[in-house]
């Protein structure tokens, strides 16, 4: 199961491109692995862009993922 969030967050450290912690309100996590990625298109009718999405772990255990717009990082959905 999962639970749609999409809520703004940022990132805090890089590494190859690639965050390798984001902050989601007041807490930082750390991201221990990648486990897929993938591009979508938004509604282009209504104007939006290509979004990056990827699949991620926390070093809590939290299966997330996370998406890539022009301008923001945003926490997409969590996974149980």
């Amino acid at each position: 199961m999962s639970r749609l969030v999409r809520r703004p967050i940022s990132i805090c450290a890089w590494q190859d491109n690639r965050p390798l912690a984001y902050r989601d309100k007041e807490q930082i996590h750390f991201i221990t692995n990648w486990v897929d990625e993938w591009s979508e298109c938004g509604e282009w009718w209504s104007g939006c862009g290509e979004r990056l999405l990827f699949r991620i772990l926390t070093a809590d255990g939290t299966v997330a993922d996370i998406e890539q717009t022009e301008d923001q990082w945003n926490l997409y959905r969590l996974w149980d």
